[in-house]
């Protein structure tokens, strides 16, 4: 039976079956197993697992037919921009081309909110930004507690672009960037807070030609991060 540990049942249980099919242990095309079966396997009603269908079929991931049974859709109909599908393809190494899908991505919006950042930004926002740099660099051994803060910083530096829309676009996937980064990020890397550095430094003199390099720079390392933890295989599911 599998141990369930959060109070949040039907979210809980939609994570682990989502994973299971992720890993290919319901093929496309495949039907889930029966409610009672789910039930006995979680150790939870049958009215948690109907739950927990809902939550999969919103997500595209399971078309449920009245009298027949919940079946497995395929890839191309999941919602890939889904946080909890994201990293269910990633930790089974099928994220495929939606990696650099999130890195293009990144490259499009972000290294232009550095830019407009460092033409905008004012004294508070510059401090705002030295503050969460300065928890960075004591959290960087701690993988949780540093993306939290790594990404508040990319967060300050979108609001410091003042461009409204374009802070909204990158919000719409603020969870997906986060999420992904607290899945690949290694603490290995020589000195991960050194493009953070240079944005800060560009921000603060108003330089946006290097604001934009540095972020730039950045996002290419989270490139590489992704690609490194996809070589290494699966990640271990973080708290």
């Amino acid at each position: 039976m599998v141990k369930l540990i959060q109070k949040r049942l039907p979210q809980e249980v939609s994570s682990q079956v989502l994973m299971q099919i992720a890993d290919g242990e319901y093929p496309p095309g495949m039907s889930l197993p029966s409610e009672n079966k789910m039930a006995e396997e979680f150790g939870v009603s049958r009215i948690v697992i109907r739950e927990a269908a809902q939550l999969l079929r919103n997500k595209g991931v399971v078309e449920i037919q009245q009298g027949r049974g919940t079946f497995v859709r395929p890839l191309h109909a999941w919602n890939q921009t889904d946080p909890q599908v994201l990293l269910a393809l990633l930790r089974a190494g099928r994220l495929g081309s939606l990696a650099q899908d999130l890195v293009e991505i990144r490259k499009m919006l972000e290294v232009e909110a550095a830019g407009l950042a460092a033409a905008r930004a004012n004294e508070e926002d510059i401090e705002s930004l030295r503050t969460s740099l300065d928890e960075m660099q004591k959290t960087v051994d701690q993988t949780t507690a540093y993306v939290r803060v790594e990404h508040q910083f990319h967060i300050q530096i979108w609001q410091a672009a003042r461009n409204t829309l374009l802070e909204y676009l990158l919000n719409s996937f603020s969870e997906v960037f986060r999420k992904v980064k607290e899945q690949v990020y290694d603490n290995n890397w020589e000195d991960p807070n050194r493009h953070h550095r240079a944005l800060l430094a560009a921000i603060k003199r108003h330089d946006s030609d290097a604001a934009r390099t540095a972020m730039e720079a950045d996002i290419s390392e989270f490139q590489d991060e992704i690609r490194q933890a996809l070589e290494r295989g699966l990640r271990k599911q973080r708290n």
